[in-house]
């Protein structure tokens, strides 16, 4: 359970770093990252 959430974890952050200077919302977050927004 807790290598899951922090596999999820990495893949949000990562995502952010990529994300731009305008950040990004849950919804494009969990799309990039193949997880449901609840999860974001």
């Amino acid at each position: 359970m807790v290598t899951r959430t922090l596999s999820r974890g990495l893949d949000i952050l990562e995502v952010l770093v990529h994300g731009g200077d305008d950040g990004l919302g849950p919804s494009a977050i969990a799309q990039q990252t193949d997880l449901d927004k609840a999860t974001v």
